[in-house]
């Protein structure tokens, strides 16, 4: 059928190519609903630039469990004999990678390279796509990677790469939307269908359309999936048997293969398959006309063929030497058949692949599929499976699994009576019940597995009870006895010669002497990232980064800690430690509210705040990040700060409490409520004071002496403690250390009118409302006259105090877009959206949304015909 209201977007495509050609590759993500056209687009597209452009197409299974890298396999011909090689060994993924974009750049002709149906793809194809999309504006290649943005979650991976990219030179988003009623009833001539019912039924949407028409049936089909076995119903009985196999092999199957699965020929069928518009050749395959149409026939097809078709394909896979090393495919088929030696082995070696290619999330799952058909393993060989799926699960933030399982290991060793596995489960337990927020469980987990150890021989496992009880008394802020577990852990592991328990237990001295303010603490946490390097611990680099940059930022050592923390963020993101990766930007969050970067700070911990995958850590941290920012602008933090208390106190820690406290007290110090800045900041000013933590102790000090408390300087970080002296002059070290706010409070602290006109003109500049409308009410109760009223109404850049993302929100607001719809749009969830409504309401003193339109307009906030900004 004719390709309708798409020149515009072939248009797009082809000025793309047009500055690809002169060498400025581009990404461009291309999302629309499920059959809307995507694929037919690609298709006209790839066809009109056949004679200018190399062209490169691959599609992702949705099916099972796809096995990481899968689509860069299916391409590895294409982008030559490295990165086939590299594929070929497993080699590491970041050499990997390198080498396709070594390919990408050596390109002397443009290259077209098209990945469809990209909500199914892989993690680890995923992080190459991420890694390219950051490069691709020094390359010869349009890469368009095709998805539907219908049914990506809130928290999808796709989505995470879609925020990652979306400030990269050459990485663009379109999206493309229904068919209009004109065009439907284009469509629809002739085919003696009413063209208005056709368009209420199908809302637009190009293949439903098209399968109505084709399928010729009287009255409309109720949805897609009728249409399509509508059209499916005019085969023959051998026709459709092809097309259930067909069906079960893949989205794309060799003919050599269904042959072998159907055990015929069968050239007639494929034929006719053909010729209804079912089938399409495809190179040198065969692939269903459209996702939706396998998963319509799929649906059809009973548990007992099924079963029959997917033992038939797993024993025509086994047979061959290239299909044999395809063991995610293998083990998707041999559970899918209910053969489950076959689903165990397989599942075991596809995991086992997963990780070696850094793809977590797949590599927990294949340890997941194997676990259901290990229960008549012996317990020595179901021990490690269970061990590598549970900290497969912990690596990707999967708490709640990794802890179930965790806990069913601690049982099955018991059970057996070996009580050395039975202590390390313990002290694995004890890890997993931290970051869950759970740190009561997690010290007595930690006590059990060192007293069965302890009553051992001296072990590597032994050395990991100490270094842990070590993380956990720095975690707690009790730094001598985690400095001193750490000790002997490195002791046993320097004995051992085990250096990956030396760089775990090297990791927590370092922090605890790093936290003390001694500089060999920083310098251990180095070490131990360098020599975790070869070894390919991710997981204890990631942690050794953080604490470096987490550690940086509460010594107000700003430039270090972003350093810090931007290497781990880069490291975790490439690298799928999900939960690692939000608790550093949750971290880096924080950083930025100190430099005053309000919006920055305050999207990114609302955004960390709802993340299902975030930690309690990342909660805290992201929830007391926001609070301040909405407090500093003069908006309401209590439910934020509620939350962050509630979650705060689960854990225990002085690194958590404080922080919150601080929240607390600012909130209500910049409320005028001295009272309650007492109430908040008393208890855990005496708590960090007794732990030594000079700069908790010194902020949360700093609060009590503005709430009028005596507070006693010595032993205080040196900002504060000359501030609570009475030094009116450390505006000029709190520029020094890059912390805006406090200078400009530092230096209306003196009480001058002088001083006061200059805080709040830097109040005014750097956007702290709340500080502002203080310092505002202070002078005139001097009896200043001539204060600034600040920026005028009109002022376009930022009339309302929107935030960037608010500001998209409106623009789609006055378009009469749903939340859901806003949601789909910027790729936040419908709550998230929901919250900017409630705020640019608020922001803009209006009752409803149409009325915050046309205060917009009158503001001069929003112009007429404004888009969205383009993501």
């Amino acid at each position: 059928m004719a390709l309708l209201e798409r020149d515009a977007y072939l248009r797009d495509l082809h000025e793309s190519l047009d500055r690809v050609t002169r060498g400025q590759g581009e990404l461009v993500f291309l999302g629309g609903e499920a059959g809307i056209g995507k694929t037919s687009l690609i298709a006209q597209f790839v066809d009109d630039v056949s004679a200018r452009a190399r062209t490169a197409i691959v599609s992702c299974d949705g099916d099972g469990l796809p096995g990481p890298l899968g689509p860069l396999f299916d391409l590895a011909e294409a982008l030559g004999p490295e990165v086939a090689g590299l594929l070929d060994e497993e080699a590491p993924r970041e050499a990997i990678f390198r080498a396709v974009l070594r390919v990408f750049r050596s390109l002397d002709a443009p290259l077209v390279m098209v990945g469809e149906d990209a909500h199914w793809v892989d993690e680890a194809t995923l992080e190459l796509v991420r890694f390219l999309g950051r490069r691709i504006a020094s390359t010869k290649v349009l890469f368009i990677v095709a998805y539907r943005d219908d049914e990506l979650a809130p928290y999808h991976p796709l989505r995470r790469v879609l925020g990652d990219l979306s400030p990269a030179p050459g990485v663009r988003r379109v999206h493309l939307p229904p068919l209009s009623r004109d065009a439907v009833a284009t469509l629809a001539a002739g085919a003696r269908i009413d063209p208005d019912a056709l368009y209420e039924r199908t809302a637009g949407n190009s293949f439903f359309i098209t399968e109505t028409i084709e399928a010729g049936a009287a009255g409309l089909p109720a949805t897609v999936r009728d249409a399509v076995l509508a059209r499916a119903a005019r085969l023959s009985p051998e026709g459709r048997s092809l097309l259930d196999a067909a069906a079960i092999c893949g989205p794309t199957v060799d003919p050599d293969v269904l042959t072998a699965v159907i055990g015929d020929p069968m050239a007639s069928a494929v034929d006719e398959c053909i010729d209804v518009g079912m089938l399409r050749h495809v190179d040198r395959t065969l692939a269903f006309r459209h996702a939706i149409s396998r998963d319509a026939i799929l649906s059809t097809i009973s548990l007992p063929r099924r079963r029959a078709l997917h033992r038939r394909v797993l024993e025509t896979m086994q047979r061959d030497p290239d299909l044999a090393s395809e063991v995610a495919q293998l083990a998707f088929h041999a559970e899918e058949a209910d053969d489950g030696p076959a689903a165990l082995a397989y599942a075991t070696a596809a995991a086992r692949r997963a990780t070696a290619f850094g793809a977590h999330r797949e590599a927990a799952a294949q340890y997941g599929r194997a676990l259901r058909f290990a229960d008549q393993l012996p317990v020595g060989e179901r021990l490690p499976l269970m061990a590598a799926r549970s900290y497969e699960c912990y690596l990707t933030g999967d708490l709640a699994q990794a802890i179930t399982v965790q806990r069913e290991t601690v049982d099955l060793c018991a059970a057996a009576g070996d009580r050395r596995r039975q202590g390390d489960a313990l002290r694995w337990l004890s890890r997993f019940f931290w970051f869950a927020g759970q740190t009561e469980d997690a010290y007595r987990a930690a006590q059990e597995a060192h007293a069965l150890l302890a009553a051992l021989e001296p072990g590597p496992e032994l050395a990991m009870a100490c270094s842990n009880l070590s993380q956990l008394h720095m975690l707690k802020r009790e730094l001598p006895a985690a400095i001193a577990w750490g000790e002997q852990a490195m002791a046993l592991a320097t004995a051992l010669g085990d250096d990956a328990i030396l760089v775990h237990a090297l990791t927590n001295v370092g922090t605890a002497r790093y936290t003390a303010g001694e500089r060999a603490g920083r310098d251990m946490l180095e070490r131990a990232v360098a020599l975790a390097r070869p070894l390919g611990l991710d997981d204890d680099i990631t942690r050794a980064m953080t604490n470096l940059g987490w550690t940086a930022w509460q010594h107000r050592e700003l430039a270090r800690a972003e350093r810090y923390l931007d290497e781990a963020v880069a490291y975790s993101a490439e690298r799928d430690l999900v939960a690692m990766e939000l608790y550093q930007r949750a971290s880096l969050a924080s950083v930025r509210l100190c430099r005053s970067q309000w919006r920055a700070a305050r999207e990114e911990a609302e955004s960390l705040a709802q993340s299902p995958g975030a930690i309690a850590a990342t909660r805290i941290v992201a929830l007391t990040c926001l609070a301040r920012a909405k407090a500093i602008m003069n908006e309401d933090a209590t439910e934020m700060l509620v939350e962050a208390q509630a979650l705060a106190e689960q854990t225990g820690e002085l690194q958590r409490l404080g922080p919150v406290a601080v929240a607390w007290a600012e909130a209500a110090w910049l409320a005028g409520d001295p009272a309650c800045v007492v109430d908040a900041a008393s208890a855990m000013f005496e708590a960090a004071r007794t732990r030594e933590d000079r700069w908790l102790a010194g902020e949360l000090g700093l609060w009590l002496h503005r709430a009028n408390v005596e507070v006693d300087p010595r032993g205080l970080a040196e900002p504060y403690a000359r501030e609570i002296a009475g030094d009116h002059t450390t505006a000029a070290l709190w520029t020094e250390l890059g912390y805006p706010l406090e200078a400009a409070r530092a230096r209306a602290s003196s009480g001058t009118e002088v001083d006061l006109r200059e805080a709040l003109a830097e109040f005014e500049r750097i956007g702290a409302r709340a500080d502002a409308l203080r310092v505002t009410r202070l002078l005139r109760t001097m009896g200043v006259r001539g204060i600034p009223r600040g920026p005028r109404p009109a002022t376009r850049a930022n009339a309302a105090n929107l935030t960037v993302r608010e500001l998209d929100v409106l623009l789609l607001l006055a378009e009469g877009a749903s939340d859901r719809a806003i949601a789909d749009r910027l790729f936040l969830s419908a709550k998230t959206v929901g919250h900017h409504v409630s705020s640019i309401l608020a922001k803009l003193d209006v009752p409803s949304r149409d009325e915050a339109a046309r205060q917009a307009r009158a503001l001069g906030v929003l112009q007429s015909g404004e888009s969205p900004t383009p993501k």
